[in-house]
């Protein structure tokens, strides 16, 4: 008499039903890599949804099943799209599992926009040490260097064509080209911040549509940031103030964590200004 194993058979069904949907999550991953990679304009768009194929699949199939598509994603990335891409691979799917394993886990809507600004962190500090190792490369001098030659150029070009040129602003801008190497920190930080937040609000909707349901950002009015923040936002600032040597490790520490704070005060007191406009 044949008997039939029912265990055996759910399983392998779900099997089966993992492998198909993380082929076609792939398919779309690559598809929109490729849309990234060779159509300008609508590619800055895109670039915000890479890592949602791997957030779903992670909600629906877990962690280890995202894992094993993101490594499919990066053995696909080179056949498709140029070898550079591999790195806009790395970061779509590193983050990608980040947020879509928050969202399992049911913990507030900011728990997977903190894990994805982490995870960018983590991303960048990874590429600058390899960079480092392997190349002997400081990316944040190579970005200087690059910022320098082009304005070297644009200088003489309008130079040989006769252009006015505000020496003000030229001075100005120098003058920042040569604080690159304080506040690039910072603004890889702030950058994090805004892309773990455009992947949230990306990503939501879509979650939501495919029968993944995600917590809600509260009201923008209800955000509230530590009141400790004030005071080292201040105490950055007397410091900034006093005029700190250049060269010195507190003022590189004291310049790169100043322009954090002064955006995050200013989120919180555009929310308190929403605040305050609710209640009338």
């Amino acid at each position: 008499m044949y008997h039939v194993n029912w265990g055996e058979s759910l399983a392998m069904e779900k099997k089966t039903t993992a492998l198909t949907q993380g082929a076609i999550l792939s398919a779309i991953y690559i598809i929109l890599l490729i849309i990234v990679a060779y159509v300008p304009f609508i590619n800055v768009v895109v670039l915000f949804f890479l890592p949602v194929p791997f957030i779903i699949h992670v909600y629906k199939q877990g962690l280890k099943a995202g894992v094993l598509i993101g490594l499919a994603a990066l053995f696909l990335t080179p056949l498709f799209t140029p070898l550079v891409t591999i790195m806009l691979t790395f970061f779509a799917v590193t983050v990608g599992l980040a947020i879509g394993y928050f969202f399992v886990q049911k913990k507030g809507a900011f728990t997977p926009i903190i894990a994805a600004i982490i995870t960018y962190i983590g991303n960048y500090l990874v590429i600058f040490l390899l960079a480092y190792l392997l190349f002997d490369l400081n990316l944040v001098n190579a970005v200087q260097q690059m910022m320098e030659e082009s304005f070297t150029l644009t200088e003489q070009t309008a130079q040989f064509l006769n252009l006015p040129l505000d020496d003000q602003g030229l001075s100005q801008f120098k003058e920042t080209l040569a604080l690159i190497p304080v506040i690039f920190p910072a603004l890889l930080i702030m950058s994090s911040i805004v892309m773990g937040f455009l992947h949230y609000l990306v990503s939501k909707p879509i979650l939501n549509r495919v029968g993944c349901p995600v917590d809600d950002l509260p009201p923008f009015r209800e955000w509230t940031l530590p009141k400790s923040l004030l005071f080292y936002y201040l105490g950055t600032l007397i410091l900034l103030m006093v005029g700190l040597a250049e060269e010195s490790t507190l003022f590189m520490l004291v310049a790169k964590l100043h322009p954090v704070l002064e955006m995050l005060l200013f989120i919180h007191g555009l929310s308190v200004l929403s605040y305050f406009a609710h209640c009338q």
